[in-house]
């Protein structure tokens, strides 16, 4: 989730169609358009098998988290753009041999806050660390210009004046339909939530060439129950991290409801389905409580369960206080607390060699395992992060177990 400051300031700025958009590189044409795309979920775990606890290999977490975007940097020139005042919410998504990333930064073209991509040279792992133009075989955002003054290119098209989005795009996850076309669903609002207007989500069809085409049913999802609206009565729904899963012909959502982070905190996770990615029900709040934040979360067909990385509030307080990640695992897509078992803390933002870039807290955890050789155990983990100022980086633990 981004800051709201950042949105609350900008609010204000004439909504507009943006800047033309920058030459898409042949890259991302055969990237999107000539490679196969596999299915990102397999069959689901059987929900009487026995869901073993996780065990990490020493490696975990702090010992291998790196910067990828540093917040600090962002206006240098140094990863090929130079307007953006901060990162965040970053998912992944292999497609053929080779990872992109989709992330929200600000100011777009258009919008305050906005989502943009990057990617890796096909073979590349995603335990790379490095961005061009300074390596390239390291993540190259599109757009991006080894002089540091490129555009870079938004994925979403500019909305009209006064939309539901008009004012930002944020928290989004990108997966593929049963059709293998890639979808983003992602939250959006027409002004500064503190100003009293809602969160909704929507869903970015057929990305390709840099861009999607913003579904017709556009926002698919709003607050229906009072535990999704945060203390204004104003819906608050962000977060969506949205998985097809072909053996139940359903699409399977978990999202963040009641988002609120003053004074009471708030927020509730909760869990949708839905038979076309449109229409969603049997909404219901898993139980976790405003200390545990946002999600993200896969099947693991090789060890048949089901895993999910949250952020969570040590203390417990819940609210806008820093936060870890931690890692959680289910025999069945839960739908409740309970479902989630074997907690283990990944990342410590407080640990002692916690460095400065997320010493102040971690958010929007995007899980993926490795898909090169030796990597079908090593799970990666990229977030963002608050320290100086607001980044993106990655860790990874190898499962032992």
């Amino acid at each position: 989730m981004f800051p709201f400051d950042l949105v609350s300031e900008r609010t204000t700025r004439k909504i507009d169609s943006g800047p033309s958009r920058a030459v898409i590189p042949a890259l991302l044409i055969l990237g999107l358009l000539s490679t196969p795309l596999p299915s990102q979920s397999s069959r689901p775990a059987d929900s009487k098998l026995a869901v073993k606890p996780a065990a990490f290999a020493t490696n975990c977490g702090n010992a291998t988290a790196q910067v990828i975007f540093d917040g600090a940097k962002l206006k240098t020139g140094i990863y090929g753009v130079n307007k953006w005042e901060a990162v965040g919410d970053p998912d992944l998504i292999l497609i053929g041999k080779q990872w992109w990333m989709f992330f929200a930064a600000g100011p777009g073209p258009g919008r305050p806050v906005e989502y943009f991509s990057a990617y890796l040279p096909e073979g590349q792992s995603l335990e790379t660390s490095t961005t061009y133009p300074s390596d390239a075989n390291g993540w190259h955002i599109l757009g991006a210009q080894a002089d540091g003054k490129g555009s870079p290119v938004a994925l979403i098209p500019a909305p009209p004046a006064g939309g539901w989005d008009a004012a930002g795009a944020e928290t989004a996850t990108v997966t593929r339909g049963p059709d293998g076309k890639l979808r983003l669903f992602y939250s959006g609002y027409s002004d500064s939530p503190y100003n009293g207007h809602p969160m909704k989500l929507g869903v970015l069809n057929d990305i390709r060439n840099g861009v999607g085409a913003p579904d017709a049913h556009n926002p698919v999802m709003a607050a229906t129950n009072p535990w999704e609206e945060y203390p204004k009565s104003n819906g608050e729904l962000l977060e969506p991290a949205v998985r097809y899963l072909p053996a139940n012909k359903k699409w399977i959502m978990y999202y963040t409801a009641g988002a609120w982070w003053g004074k009471p905190a708030n927020n509730e996770l909760a869990y949708a389905d839905s038979t076309d990615g449109i229409h969603w029900e049997h909404r219901a709040m898993l139980g976790f409580g405003s200390p545990y934040y946002n999600v993200d979360w896969l099947y693991n067909v090789k060890r048949h369960r089901y895993e999910m990385t949250i952020a969570k509030e040590p203390t417990m307080k819940g609210g806008g206080a820093p936060r870890d990640i931690v890692w959680l695992t289910s025999s069945t897509a839960g739908q409740k607390k309970s479902d989630w078992t074997g907690e283990v803390t990944l990342l410590q933002f407080n640990a002692s060699d916690a460095p400065a870039w997320y010493n102040k807290g971690a958010l929007s955890p995007a899980m993926q395992y490795g898909n090169l050789p030796g990597e079908s155990k090593r799970l990666f983990v990229y977030f963002h992060s608050y320290g100086q100022g607001q980044s993106i980086g990655r860790f990874y633990c190898d499962a032992t177990q």
